[in-house]
């Protein structure tokens, strides 16, 4: 594949945080679109939340095997592009809750194709170093539409909760135009020996560790993206445009330190940074539902910024463990590790608020649900330090 200009890769990032920007502007309006207006109970709503995971699951080791396979790239993020635009679009139809289901988890198929390959472009036709900064870089590009997302889709949706569904249709399909000016036309080299890449089964051992983070980040964000609404809607009773520019707080020096954390990981070790971010991230994670209104704000900027210490690294490590011919799957495979921890997330944390509500009221099941999530930042730190102090040594970088 040709090698991509400096500004064809500064157009790809920005069109990367385009396309992130639909993810987190639903998570605002949770309440009012979803268990207010169809009538369902904390599970189901969460059940809204991860089926767009559960697509995802399915397209991103797809969207690698036909990318490397096939040397596809403008082929596929083009007509996924569009494909997601149209999802968006009739999602904001009001339809029965069953058919907005399906076209959750067939939204989730779409996007995660987009952004695996997004990731795995950006990255090419660079040395070694500059991948490693471009992968940081990228990394900081996803958090940062993430970030965006969030309060914006809380600005918009204050006068009807439809509005953030239009937008990401009309975002994803500008995104589908961009693409096709930025992305080469040549794509990459065919593997015909090239197989889905699925993290528990596929993964090289170089790529394990990398993937275990990737879930449990994804998974403890899960949780945060369904219980923090509810919680701020029902304990603190925010407005959806207050909880957005709360998850805004939190995700932007997320972003914005994705790519110092890269650099950063280059001189003190990707592992150290993924293991200490980690254990702060789960501290700090656990404290959300007791501090108050006033003190949050700090938590949010203090997450935010271990966030970015762990996120940037293993993305780092995940290029390290791949080649130019293997990177669109290994790309997959962290987007399908993330998808998976994103799909259980909402799911549980649903599950942890409606079976605990009634016996220890609302704020004793948001204190619970945030536990089990720091919970799985911490189990992942021991279990690393084990595999790490047994010599296992998950890349060259580490």
């Amino acid at each position: 594949m040709e090698s991509l200009s400096r500004s064809r890769f500064l157009g790809l990032a920005a069109v990367t945080v385009l396309t992130m920007l639909p993810v987190t502007a639903v998570v605002p309006v949770l309440k009012p679109l979803i268990a207010d207006r169809y009538g369902v109970r904390d599970l189901a709503a969460s059940t809204f939340m991860s089926l767009n995971m559960l697509g995802a699951l399915a397209g991103a080791p797809l969207a690698g095997w036909l990318s490397d396979r096939r040397g596809w790239t403008l082929r596929l993020l083009v007509p996924a592009a569009f494909a997601d635009a149209a999802l968006w679009a009739a999602m904001s139809s009001t339809p029965p809750f069953w058919v907005l289901s399906i076209l959750r988890f067939l939204e989730g198929a779409a996007h995660i194709a987009v952004l695996s390959l997004l990731l795995a472009v950006a990255s090419r036709g660079a040395g070694h170093g500059a991948r490693r900064m471009r992968t940081a870089a990228m990394g900081g590009a996803v958090v940062l539409g993430v970030a965006v997302g969030a309060p914006l889709g809380g600005l918009l949706g204050t006068p009807s909760p439809i509005v953030p569904l239009q937008t990401g249709a009309v975002v994803m399909v500008v995104v589908a135009c961009c693409t096709m000016g930025l992305v080469p036309a040549r794509g990459f080299v065919p593997r015909p020996d090239a197989h889905p890449r699925l993290p528990s089964l596929h993964a090289p051992p170089a790529l394990r560790l990398p993937y275990l983070f990737a879930f449990v980040d994804r998974l403890s964000v899960g949780f945060f993206v369904y219980a923090f609404p509810m919680y701020a809607a029902r304990v603190l009773r925010l407005e959806p445009s207050e909880t957005g520019a709360l998850i805004g707080v939190f995700m932007l020096p997320f972003a914005l330190l994705c790519y110092p954390a890269g650099r950063l990981g280059a001189v003190l070790g990707q592992w150290r940074l993924v293991l200490g971010g980690s254990l702060g991230y789960g501290i700090v994670y656990a404290a959300i539902p007791w501090l108050g209104e006033g003190t949050l704000w700090f938590a949010m900027v203090a997450g935010g910024l271990l966030s970015a210490v762990m996120f940037g690294p293993v993305l780092v490590l995940v290029l390290d463990a791949s080649d130019d011919a293997t990177r669109a799957s290994a790309m997959a495979g962290f987007n399908f590790a993330g998808s998976l921890g994103f799909l259980i997330g909402p799911l549980a944390a649903g599950a942890l608020l409606q079976l605990a509500t009634p016996s220890a009221g609302v704020l004793g099941a948001s204190r619970l649900t945030f536990a089990v999530g720091a919970a799985s930042q911490l189990l992942a730190v021991l279990w690393a330090l084990w595999r790490l102090r047994r010599g296992v040594r998950p890349t060259a970088a580490a």
